[in-house]
């Protein structure tokens, strides 16, 4: 059988056991396996290949257990096919993928471990006792390299390998830099990363990541690939799957990617492993400081399989109000009948953002952000309120359309910056969204009435056009008299 490539000690480790002082004198007939370092949770599995059959100094014979015989012969290991002892002449030079062979030759024929040993809650070690002596393959899903010593059938060894883990980021498109927080409008894709560091040994890596419910996956934007020695992108095979039954390991995640045991296998230990996706936030986004979680995991080793600690990130969505009044003695009244228009500026031009009605929330009026959406403009009602929903902080302004009736509409544009305070690229510091120049969370508008000049039909207008006549009136008469009080002299 073609050798296994080197999946290294991560899983395993295959060792020759064992020794005992000549069968007849020694009265110890089982051995141990403590394993020192290692991860709370880990479950470490010895398979029992061959038993001890004599020892004379340091030569030692051994006979294959039955449900091993089929993996010896393909090895190329021989023995006797009626005494099952081992003739073993040295032939196996990678230790390492003889062992991960093992371990996958019991897994596939259903070869139970003698013994399993998870560690302890709290504790970092484990001992796997027991053991009858003879010839072992020892597992675990962070892998160790473990023996039995010839002499003494008690072994201490250390665990060698860290757990594998996972690292998410996602895109701030304001910076467009990755971190563990971004902010943007409902509508908008939003660009996720998850890293994995390939440990040596690794074995069925499963990335799993799970949404909120505010944001949405896309199945097509999924990309797995790492970076070569000459810094070149190459593209990894994958298995994506989205739907998993409720008793499924996989049950309430949104999606996992499965990597392909072989092309990873045969990848450096170290390199490290990218996988890009987008989602999008829909209308279901949470506005506010809790956010929108998206958390990732990866699963590795055998059954029952281990699990890295989560990897998450938080996508923000922000809101803000505007109120309508006028001044009444003094006091602030609300303006119902005030038309706006919510805007970008760029030195490009201007947009004019889209939103879709929700109608009352909560008694106001409340507009969310919609790239698609059909309303362009806002009302204030009788509480002179209503609400933008779903948007990214930014700058933007609010430009009055239209006054209420008898009212001067505002004739320049409303500065509403959504200012950030918060660091993007810090993890576990939340983000926090103010608005510049707010007073109750909301931007203050004011509206004045116009100025109420004379009319036609008014007291002020009659009297002027009275005294005017009156001014005419006697200013004829004046011109009259005078006329004929004016006498002409001719002289020769």
């Amino acid at each position: 059988m073609k050798k296994t490539k080197i999946f290294s000690a991560l899983l395993l480790a295959l060792i020759l056991i064992v020794g005992l002082l000549p069968l007849a004198s020694s009265a110890e007939n089982t051995g141990t396996i403590t394993v020192t370092e290692t991860q709370e949770g880990q479950v470490y599995n010895a398979y029992y290949m061959a038993e001890l059959a004599g020892a004379s100094g340091d030569k030692y014979s051994y006979k294959i257990v039955p449900a091993w015989e089929k993996f010896f012969a393909d090895e190329g290991i021989a023995f006797d096919p009626i005494t099952k002892y081992i003739t073993y002449n040295g032939n196996i030079t990678d230790v390492a993928a003889f062992a991960t062979a093992a371990v996958a030759y019991a897994k596939a024929n259903d070869i139970a471990p003698a013994a399993t040993k998870t560690v302890a809650e709290g504790q970092t070690s484990v001992t796997i006792e027991g053991l009858a002596l003879g010839y072992y393959c020892v597992d675990s899903t962070v892998g160790t390299v473990c023996a039995l010593d010839t002499v003494n059938p008690s072994a201490s060894l250390s665990e060698k390998n860290p757990p594998v883990t996972i690292t998410k980021s996602v895109k701030e498109d304001s910076r467009g830099t990755y971190g563990p927080q971004n902010d943007d409008s409902v509508g908008k894709t939003v660009e996720y990363r998850s890293s994995v560091v390939k440990r040596a040994g690794a074995i069925n890596y499963v990335i799993t990541d799970t949404m909120a419910e505010g944001l949405t996956f896309n199945p097509q934007s999924v990309a797995l690939y790492y970076y070569n020695s000459a810094d070149v992108k190459v593209d990894l095979t994958y298995a994506l799957e989205t739907e998993f039954d409720e008793n499924s390991r996989y049950a309430g995640k949104t999606f996992i990617v499965k990597l392909d045991n072989g092309e990873i296998a045969a990848l450096p230990d170290g390199t490290r492993i990218i996988l890009d996706y987008t989602a999008t936030i829909n209308e279901k986004a949470v506005i506010g400081p809790q956010g929108n979680e998206n958390v990732t995991t990866i699963q590795y080793g055998h059954e029952p399989y281990s699990e890295s600690e989560p990897s998450k990130t938080i996508t923000y969505v922000w809101d803000f109000g505007v109120y309508k009044f006028e001044l009444v003695n003094a006091a602030q009244q609300a303006l119902a009948g005030a038309k706006f228009r919510f805007l970008t500026k760029t030195d490009s031009g201007e947009t004019v953002h889209t939103f879709d009605y929700l109608g009352k929330v909560d008694g106001v009026d409340t507009y969310r952000y919609n790239p698609k959406g059909e309303v362009t403009e806002f009302t204030s009602d009788d509480t002179g309120l209503f609400k933008i929903v779903g948007i990214d902080s930014g700058e933007f302004w609010l430009r009055e359309t239209e006054a209420p009736a008898g009212y001067n509409k505002i004739t320049y544009d409303i500065e509403v910056d959504l200012m950030i305070t918060g660091d993007y690229t810090s993890a576990g510091e939340r983000l926090v969204c103010t608005l510049k120049n707010a007073k109750n969370g909301n931007i203050e508008v004011q509206n004045s009435t116009g100025v109420v000049l004379p009319s036609t039909g008014g007291t002020g207008t009659v009297i002027f056009i009275a005294v005017g006549m009156t001014l005419v009136v006697a200013m004829g008469v004046l011109l009259v008299v005078k006329k004929r009080m004016t006498k002409v002299v001719y002289t020769r």
